[in-house]
C-alpha cells in the first residue's frame, strides 16, 4: 500500500515537472523574442538619434548661411496697403460725404 502511495506521489510529481518545465521553455521563447525586439528598436533609436543629428547639423549650417547675408532698410518695403475705394460705402454715405465738401 505504501508503495503505491509513494509512486502516485511520484508520477504526480513528475507530471509537475513536465508542466513546469514547458512554461520554462515557453518564458525562454518568450524572452528571446522580447531580446530581438528590444534590438531591433535599438537600432531603430540609433537610427533616429543619427537622423536627428544629420537634420540639427544641415538646420545649423543653414541658420548660419542666412545670417551671413546683410540685410538693410532698402530691403523691407514695409507693410503693404490696398489701393482706396469706396466701393464697400452705400449710396447715401457717398451723397453725405459730398454734402460735406461743398460746406
Amino acid at each position: 500500500q505504501r508503495e503505491k502511495t509513494l509512486d502516485k506521489q511520484l508520477h504526480g510529481l513528475l507530471e509537475q515537472l513536465a508542466v513546469k518545465q514547458t512554461q520554462a521553455e515557453g518564458l525562454l521563447g518568450e524572452i528571446h523574442v522580447k531580446e530581438m525586439e528590444l534590438e531591433r528598436l535599438n537600432g531603430q533609436w540609433r537610427q533616429l538619434q543619427s537622423n536627428n543629428s544629420d537634420v540639427n547639423n544641415a538646420r545649423n549650417r543653414f541658420v548660419r548661411g542666412s545670417s551671413d547675408k546683410v540685410h538693410s532698410l532698402s530691403d523691407y518695403d514695409g507693410p503693404q496697403r490696398l489701393p482706396y475705394h469706396s466701393a464697400g460705402r452705400t449710396e447715401s454715405q457717398q451723397r453725405l460725404m459730398l454734402l460735406r465738401t461743398y460746406d
